[in-house]
């Protein structure tokens, strides 16, 4: 869903609030303020509450929701993480014995591959060109939907761009 907003909604040929928002982030890309304030963040956990409810069971809707807030929350910190200069460890020296030591290393080292991912996909949308990358949690979604060119051809074309 994500790619979709990103590319559809707040890339869209109508203006709105939402787009000129969203393109003041792109002016300051290592300036991350959440264009959601808890007033807006609430009132939209409360309606896909209300919406949950329609079709689930009471305890059913108080997971989905619960479920639905957390995954925004995480969203919403990966993002803030992404739009800062904030570099995620490789590796940890924690743990009572090797293997354990080896095993939460591997699991720090895929989450902090997969955030350089999601920094890397996402800054070339900013910094490069935001014709592409729309993806963010999901950064082969741009590769799934053909807008992962290669940044130097992009680079390229767009310093010709400038100098005719």
């Amino acid at each position: 869903q994500e790619y979709f907003l990103h590319k559809f909604v707040l890339h869209s040929k109508f203006h709105w609030i939402g787009k000129e928002i969203h393109r003041t982030r792109h002016n300051k890309p290592y300036f991350h303020v959440s264009i959601d304030p808890p007033a807006l963040l609430l009132g939209w956990l409360f309606t896909v509450h209300i919406l949950l409810r329609m079709v689930l069971p009471w305890n059913l809707c108080l997971t989905a929701t619960v479920g639905y807030a957390t995954a925004g929350l995480v969203y919403e910190w990966s993002h803030y993480i992404v739009h800062t200069k904030v570099r995620a460890p490789f590796h940890s020296s924690s743990g009572s014995d090797a293997s354990e030591r080896c095993a939460i290393s591997t699991f720090q080292k895929s989450i902090a591959n997969l955030f350089l991912q999601m920094r890397d996909n996402h800054m070339r949308h900013h910094l490069v060109d935001d014709e592409f990358w729309f993806a963010f949690s999901l950064p082969v979604m741009d590769d799934v939907f053909g807008s992962n060119p290669d940044v130097r051809e992009v680079k390229k074309e767009r310093k010709k761009e400038r100098s005719e």
